[in-house]
Parts: structure tokens; C-alpha cells; sequence
């Protein structure tokens, strides 16, 4: 057949066009809550090949069908429903993948049960890494400059070493000299951050800049049997108790700073660790992060695995394949289901034996990133679903701890929100870092969620850490400055980290510590505010401005009250 030159063109236009939209792409669709899961389905899928079977004619018919087809344009395999969702019956979504996105406009008005369509893109978390993998990193010391802040205008010589006196890691930094900082005292049964609008942020709602997450890691991860030992006594001669008798303490001798600190209204590192002899014994803590080294000793079995995002194929690709220094100065390799170590040192503050606030939990990790720190809106949206599944019928108390998180400005960042919110309204409580790059946390998903605690970090110095995020969505304050905890590598490996990744697990902890002696049918907001009432008030210094909170997390012992 002659084509004419305007044919020609025409045919390879339409080709160009066709090629540029026939990539898979996965989206997330939000339905409303009056949706039916089960009866959408197969509706959506009936209407989405008619709307593909409707374009390829189209476009036939305007080509005079010049093209072959090696596939059936009409068919179902243009679309894939990869994932249902439906949390507590208050969120609702699909991850499909579509072949051409040249539908998506008729598909969101060809249903009044869609809200809103999104990409499902894969998102980079930055999560820490040992200081000597990074190539300008060395003897454990790290340099950054805060963001300027409103009315912020001197600055420390960033030349100055500042030391923390019971740690060997040194950290570098510029510290802001804020002129008109102010405290103040508030009801310890409100928050600041209920009921608060989320802002808005600039950036583009399809790029997830998530800077704001890289922790700090030192240089030197080590053996468990490198650090002092800590020993236990017990307050009471027995460590069995009941309602009539009142609770019993441990101590726990030569404990790390930051264990010290919550279980102490005055700061005083050479005090011991106090803390309720149950350990938050009955409790379950899903720890949502990029896995957890459940083998590891300090754990003593509690840990395992529950849900990972990622298939036995994808956990074994280069992506998440991990490798760790952990008590070798050698490369080790590490199980895959482990992750990168972050979810492994969240998950030993909530519950080591040595590194724990609640010694006695259960931790379950639900592994939602790989090892690179990589995730998916779909991936969250999956780990909090099961967590939900596990605990339709639950008998015992839940904490879930999401040190991670999303600016307010990317494409998921409400799908997450409203997935949360869901597990909320449902009776889980949520804990989560304040995030890390010193703005407002209401900036930040899900901290900027008021159906959340969040955490903001503080060091061994009642200082709060200049990186930490800030303002009127933080709830708590919590250590977070080189924080020694459990790794990945081997069965002993610990690494020291700072960041409000590593302060959220502390008032988690505390949760859990709590939870035993509380009503077991309370609701989430109830335990946020028994954790508020118990805090520490009016310790902290350099508060960014005054909508923060200065509340630090006591973890309830009153052996020294």
C-alpha cells in the first residue's frame, strides 16, 4: 500500500505517542469509604478494557489501521489490579498497573467511586549508613549546616568540635544561636499537634525529596561484648506482680545514656535504668521499616518476621541485597529480610535485652522498604493493611513504630495519611519520628498527622538536635543522639545512631511498657495522653519556637518519684 507523506507522518506520530505511554506504570486508586472492595473490582476492570477497547479503535480508524497489532489491543491485559486495599473499612484503595496512561483521565471520571488516582513511584528514604561506607566520612564525625530558621541569624564557629562527654563518637555541627526562643507551660493533657491543619509544602507532588531522613550513623559498629555490661537487680525480691501488691522495678546497672535519661526527671548519666519488671510483657510492636534482624541475641527470640513488601525474588536482587560491617571490619553478608539495619536498631531500642525500653515485648517486622532504603506508597500502604489483618481479633495490646516518613508535597503523602488515620479509627496506636530536616514536622507524613504521637529528638545534653524536626505537630521529645543499639552483620553487632528514627522507638517502648496496666480495650488517643501526663516537663533547651512542645518521655517508674 502508498502511503502519502502526511500519512507517513501521521502513522509515526501516533507510534512515537503510543511507545511513550505503553511503558507499565502502577498507580494507587483511592476509593471513598461507601465503596465496596470486592464489587469494584470487577466493574473497574469490565469499564477500564472498554475505555482501551474505544482508544485502539479510535486511533484505528483514524489510521485507516496501518498498524499491526502483535497483541489484542482489546484486551484485559492492559490493566492489573496488583493489590486490594480496605483498612478498617475508613480507607480504601487499588494498586493497579496500566499499560497506556492515556486512559487515567476517563478512568477518574468514568468512576463516582474514585477520589483521587496517584502514581506508585518508588520512593529513596534515606536511611543511615555506617559513617566508613561514605566516602568523605571519617573517625566517626559528620558536618552539615541547619537551614536557616526566621529570626536565626548568628552562628557558632563550624570549626568548633562540640563533644558529648559520655560517648567516644564525636559529631560536628553548626549550632544556630537562637535569640528569642521561649517556653512555655502547657496542660499535659493537650497536644499541640491534635486537631492541627497539615501544611502545605512547595515542592512537586511527583518528586519525594526525602532528605529530611538521613540519619546519622558512627563509624564504628561493634560487638555487644565490646560494650560495658550492663546488670540487672531487681527492686522488689520478687518480680511477680499483681494488682495488690503494685508494680515491682528493675534496675539495670551501666545502662546506655539515653535508657537512663527517660527513666529519670533529672539528668544524671551515672543513675541505673528503672523500668517496670513486666517489660511490656503481652505486647505486640510492629516495627514498619526496612526489616529486622529477628535472630539477633539481644532480642532472645521475641522477634520475628511478619510481613515483607517484596517477594522471595525480589528480596534475593541486587536492590536489597545488604552487606554489613557489624562486628568485623570485614564485609559480612546479611539475609536479605534483615534490611539495611535501620529497622534492626529502631526495633533493639523498643525491646533489646540490653538496649531496650520494654525488655519483655514482642516485636514483628513488617518490612516495607528494601535495604537500600527504596520504597513504595504500595509497599506502606501493604505492611499497615496486614498489621490490620493480624489484629482483627487481638487479645493483647499494639504498639506500631514508623520511623520513616514522606514530605506532605509528594504524591502519597495523603494516601499514607489516610491509611494511618484508618489503623488509628481502628484502635492502633502509632508512633513516629518527627523527621530530621529541621522544618516543621507538620510538613512531614504521617508526623504531620494529629491521629499519630510523633517524636522529636533531643541529646545527652537536654539539648534538642538541631536536625531534628520541629513545631506544633511534635507531641514528645525523646533521646535520639548517638544512640547505641542492635545491627545487622552478626548475631552481637550494635551501631551507634542519631536521628528522630531513634527517639520515636523510645516513647514506643514506653507504650508498651505502659499498656499492661492500663484498660485493655484503650483507645490510641487515651495512651497519647497517659504518655503526655507522665512526661518530664520543662528540661530541654535550644527549642527551635515555641509551638514545641518541652516534654521529655519519662517511662513511668516510681521507685525515685
Amino acid at each position: 500500500m502508498k502511503f502519502t507523506l502526511l500519512s507517513f507522518l501521521a502513522v509515526l506520530v501516533f507510534a512515537t505517542f503510543a511507545s511513550a505511554h505503553n511503558k507499565p506504570q502502577n498507580y494507587i486508586i483511592q476509593l471513598n469509604k461507601t465503596a465496596t472492595v470486592d464489587e469494584f473490582v470487577p466493574k473497574f476492570i469490565h469499564d477500564t478494557a472498554k475505555f482501551f477497547h474505544d482508544l485502539f479503535k479510535e486511533a484505528g480508524e483514524k489510521l485507516d489501521d496501518l498498524f499491526d497489532r502483535d497483541d489484542d489491543p482489546f484486551g484485559n491485559n492492559k490493566i492489573r489490579v496488583r493489590q486490594s486495599y480496605d483498612i478498617g473499612g475508613n480507607f480504601k484503595a487499588l494498586d493497579i498497573q496500566l499499560s497506556d496512561d492515556r486512559i487515567l483521565d476517563k478512568i477518574k471520571k468514568g468512576f463516582s467511586e474514585i477520589i483521587s488516582i496517584i502514581p506508585d513511584e518508588e520512593v529513596q528514604f534515606e536511611l543511615p549508613k555506617p559513617a566508613h561506607l561514605k566516602k568523605h566520612a571519617k573517625n566517626s564525625k559528620r558536618y552539615y549546616i541547619r537551614p536557616v530558621r526566621p529570626n536565626e541569624s548568628s552562628y557558632e564557629d563550624p570549626t568548633q568540635e562540640v563533644k558529648h562527654p559520655h560517648h567516644n563518637s564525636k559529631r560536628y555541627y553548626i549550632r544556630p544561636i537562637r535569640t528569642n526562643e521561649s517556653t512555655y507551660e502547657e496542660d499535659p493533657n493537650e497536644s499541640p499537634h491534635q486537631n492541627g491543619d497539615v501544611a502545605a509544602a512547595s515542592e512537586s507532588p511527583y518528586i519525594a525529596n526525602t532528605e529530611g531522613w538521613s540519619s546519622y550513623i558512627s563509624a564504628s559498629t561493634s560487638s555487644a561484648q565490646d560494650e560495658a555490661s550492663a546488670t540487672t537487680t531487681t527492686a522488689a525480691s520478687s518480680a511477680a506482680q499483681t494488682a495488690e501488691s503494685g508494680p515491682t522495678y528493675i534496675e539495670q546497672e551501666n545502662a546506655q545514656w539515653n535508657l537512663v535519661r527517660i527513666s529519670q526527671r533529672d539528668r544524671d548519666s551515672s543513675k541505673p535504668y528503672i523500668y517496670d519488671s513486666r517489660g511490656g510483657a503481652g505486647v505486640t510492636v510492629y516495627v514498619v521499616d526496612d526489616g529486622v534482624a529477628v535472630n539477633h541475641k539481644d532480642f532472645g527470640g521475641r522477634a520475628k518476621r511478619g510481613y515483607s513488601a517484596y517477594t522471595d525474588e525480589n528480596v534475593k536482587s541486587d536492590g536489597n541485597s545488604t552487606k554489613s560491617f557489624g562486628s568485623s571490619a570485614q564485609l559480612q553478608n546479611t539475609d536479605p529480610l534483615d534490611g539495611g539495619g535501620h529497622g534492626t536498631h529502631v526495633a533493639g531500642i523498643i525491646g533489646g535485652k540490653e538496649y531496650g525500653v520494654a525488655k519483655n515485648v514482642d516485636i514483628v517486622s513488617v518490612q516495607v522498604l528494601r535495604a537500600d532504603g527504596k520504597g513504595t506508597v504500595s509497599s506502606l500502604l501493604g505492611g499497615i493493611q496486614w498489621i490490620m489483618e493480624q489484629e482483627k481479633n487481638r487479645t493483647r495490646p499494639v504498639v506500631i513504630n514508623m520511623s520513616l516518613g514522606l514530605p506532605e508535597s509528594s504524591a502519597g503523602a495523603q494516601a499514607l495519611n489516610d491509611a494511618v488515620s484508618a489503623a488509628v479509627e481502628a484502635g492502633l496506636p502509632v508512633f513516629a519520628a518527627a523527621g530530621n530536616s529541621a522544618s516543621d514536622a507538620c510538613k512531614i507524613s504521617p508526623a504531620g498527622n494529629s491521629d499519630v504521637y510523633t517524636v522529636g529528638s533531643v541529646d545527652s545534653d537536654d539539648k534538642m538536635d538541631p536536625y531534628s524536626c520541629y513545631g506544633r505537630c511534635v507531641d514528645v521529645l525523646a533521646p535520639g543522639f548517638d544512640i547505641t543499639s542492635t545491627y545487622i552483620g552478626s548475631k552481637d553487632a550494635t551501631a551507634t545512631m542519631s536521628g528522630s528514627s531513634m527517639a520515636a522507638p523510645h516513647v514506643a517502648g514506653v507504650a508498651a511498657l505502659l499498656l499492661p496496666s492500663l484498660d485493655e480495650d484503650i483507645k490510641p488517643t487515651a495512651l497519647y495522653k497517659e504518655i503526655t501526663k507522665l512526661t518530664t516537663r520543662r528540661k530541654i533547651d535550644d527549642i527551635p519556637d515555641w509551638l514545641t512542645p518541652n516534654r521529655l518521655v519519662f517511662n513511668g517508674q516510681e521507685k525515685e518519684e
